[in-house]
């Protein structure tokens, strides 16, 4: 049986500047940036760092149960920022899967996607491609085909 190779969009993610001070202020950045420099060099609001856009991603992806069944998350490879995130924003995470390989152990394989994450504007802001070890057998297939 032929796997289909799905795509989808998240839900929209509202990007505060509540939201931005707290992930701040739990993620330790002590960058001039990510607190009112921001201000001084005219950006349009509070920049979000790019490590805390993939952790909301990240949640807007497992939220729509594509990876129900995953064991782990392998790696993510080639990140891209191309604009900031800030306060005000609203985004969302395009995601699309590549292709499914055999994984090392019987009934696992290894699936790859490509995600995008644009802005409420469909500016193009981050492009990670990801990895996870998903454990497929039979029955998996189904529920990926629904």
């Amino acid at each position: 049986m032929a796997i289909t190779l799905r795509s989808g969009v998240s839900e929209s993610i509202n990007i505060t500047d509540e939201m931005i001070s707290t992930l701040v202020a739990t993620g330790g950045y002590p960058h001039p940036l990510f607190q009112d420099g921001w201000k001084e060099i005219g950006m349009r609001g509070r920049p979000l760092p790019g490590q805390a856009v993939l952790l909301l991603v990240g949640g807007a992806m497992e939220r729509t149960g594509k990876f129900d069944h995953a064991i782990a998350l392998l790696g993510i490879d080639e990140v891209n920022f191309r604009s900031p995130v800030v306060a005000g924003d609203s985004i969302r995470l395009e995601w699309s899967e590549i292709e499914f390989i055999p994984w090392k152990s019987e009934g696992r394989e290894l699936l790859r996607m490509k995600w995008r994450v644009l802005n409420q504007l469909d500016e193009f802001h981050q492009q990670p491609r990801k990895w996870a070890a998903r454990r497929c057998a039979a029955m998996c297939y189904l529920q990926l085909q629904r």
